[in-house]
C-alpha cells in the first residue's frame, strides 16, 4: 500500500508479479498442503446458504451477489468446505454510507454428518434497525495457509473501505471463526 521503514518491509526475490495481496509464512512444515478450486458452477446451494446467513443478520429480503466460492479441506479430515464471498452495495460512491438491505461478508458454508452450517468469518450488514449506517467495508477471501504448522489451514480475508483496509487471518474452532492475527492501515 506504499513505502514503509526498512524495520516493517520484507524483500521478495522473485517479486511478486502482481500487486494483489501477498501472505507469507516462514516454518519448515507446507503452508499449502490442500490447493483450493474456485467453484463457478451450480453454484444456488451457495445463494441459499448466503441468504440464511443474510436473514439472520435482518435483512429481510437478502438480495445476493456472490463474489466468492471457494471449495477446500481447510482441516484435513477429507470433507471439503466452501468459503463464500458476497456484497452488496447501492451506494453510487464508496465513500458514502450504506444503505438499508446493504452488506458485504465471508462465510464457511461447512457440511457435516450430513448438516450444512454457516459460520460467519466478516461482514458488515446494513438494517433498518441498524441506528447508523456506516462506510461500506468490502470483505474477500486473499489466502488459505497453514500459518502455524498444525495442518489446519487459516483463513486469509483482506477488507478495505474508500480511505484505507485491513488484513485479518481467521482460525476455524468448531461453529466460530477465531481471529489469529490482524493488520489495519488507512484513515
Amino acid at each position: 500500500m506504499g513505502e514503509v521503514g526498512p524495520e516493517f518491509g520484507i524483500t521478495f526475490n522473485p517479486s511478486p508479479k502482481s500487486r494483489e495481496p501477498v501472505v507469507a509464512v516462514g516454518g519448515t512444515w507446507k503452508a499449502m498442503p490442500r490447493q483450493p478450486r474456485l467453484l463457478t458452477d451450480n453454484l444456488e446451494p451457495y445463494v441459499e446458504a448466503a441468504k440464511e446467513v443474510l436473514k439472520s443478520k435482518g435483512i429481510t429480503d437478502p438480495q445476493v451477489n456472490l463474489t466468492q466460492v471457494i471449495e477446500i479441506d481447510l482441516d484435513g479430515d477429507g470433507v471439503k468446505e466452501v468459503l463464500i464471498g458476497a456484497r452488496r452495495f447501492t451506494m453510487p460512491h464508496r465513500s458514502d454510507v450504506l444503505n438499508n438491505g446493504d452488506y458485504s461478508m465471508v462465510f464457511v458454508h461447512k457440511k457435516a454428518t450430513g448438516v450444512a452450517n454457516n459460520i460467519l468469518v466478516e461482514g458488515q450488514f446494513q438494517t433498518a434497525s441498524r441506528p447508523e449506517a456506516g462506510l461500506a467495508l468490502t470483505y474477500q477471501v486473499t489466502g488459505l495457509v497453514d500459518a502455524n504448522g498444525d495442518g489446519v489451514m487459516e483463513i486469509m480475508v483482506n477488507y478495505t473501505y474508500y480511505e484505507g483496509g485491513g488484513a485479518r487471518l481467521f482460525q476455524l474452532k468448531g461453529d466460530k471463526a477465531e481471529l489469529v492475527l490482524g493488520e489495519d492501515w488507512g484513515a
